[in-house]
């Protein structure tokens, strides 16, 4: 069996007919990409179990260190500085008034305990939540998603799913089987927006792009301050402001000439 059958059979197992049957748009990306994780979570606690507990306890420190160069290049991107500044202070708002950390962390709670992984070990959620924020809601997986469900391409997810396979890894390594239930809720949140994507994107310009780019690498460094324990954030309350930052950057591209 080739691998475009296997990739039409995942498809139409996973995606109602109706929502579409054109080759080009089938989510190739998000799917790689959610493989990727799972099967690096798999490596990650089958390898952990021969791993000593320093190391254990530092490979987060360093990928947090990663991180940050990969905010940096992403925050260099930004239109309008003002822009993204005012989408974290408003969207970290609203995160925190929906106790958005909290609600998180209480549902991924029950889904490892349903799921029955984690071999009765008490999670670091603060750790778990991390890595949920790097593989659900980050920048570069938002914009991947959104190139692919416009004009098909998949490259940027395809880049992605290299990085978060060893991403996975390295957290699975600490946190064991329980992160491959992230894969789960990966998927629901890409495929979600692979299915908005065409209804979104024909009113996002450059600039917006260039603003929701820096936003995410907010949220990127954030997630590195709290990985290499600098500054403990709850990053979860900051995903509102990669929604809010589309519509204050068209506004402010639109009305303020500077």
């Amino acid at each position: 069996m080739s691998i475009d059958e296997v990739l039409n059979i995942l498809y139409f197992v996973v995606i109602p007919h109706h929502w579409g049957t054109r080759k080009d748009f089938m989510p190739v990306g998000v799917i790689v990409n959610v493989c990727c994780v799972f099967l690096g979570s798999l490596i990650g606690t089958i390898a952990g179990k021969s791993i000593s507990k320093g190391l254990k306890e530092h490979l987060p420190v360093v990928f947090g260190y990663c991180a940050m160069l990969i905010a940096v290049n992403s925050l260099v991107k930004v239109a309008h500085m003002p822009v993204v500044i005012l989408s974290s202070i408003i969207g970290f708002a609203i995160g925190d008034f929906l106790s958005l950390e909290k609600n998180t962390e209480r549902f991924f709670s029950w889904l490892v305990r349903k799921s029955h992984v984690g071999d009765g070990i008490a999670l670091d959620m603060e750790l778990y939540i991390t890595a949920v924020a790097l593989f659900c809601c980050s920048g570069m997986g938002i914009f991947g998603v959104l190139s692919e469900g416009v004009g098909g391409n998949h490259d940027i997810l395809f880049s992605k799913a290299l990085l978060d396979f060893f991403t996975a890894m390295v957290f699975a390594i600490t946190l064991g089987a329980a992160t491959c239930v992230i894969a789960l809720p990966q998927l629901a949140v890409m495929l979600s927006i692979f299915f908005l994507a065409s209804f979104v994107a024909p009113h996002i310009n450059t600039s917006m792009y260039a603003d929701f780019s820096a936003c995410g690498g907010l949220l990127t460094l954030a997630t590195a301050f709290r990985m290499t324990k600098i500054k403990s954030l709850p990053i979860i309350n900051l995903i509102p402001a990669l929604v809010l930052v589309f519509p204050i950057s068209s506004v402010w591209g639109r009305w303020i000439p500077f």
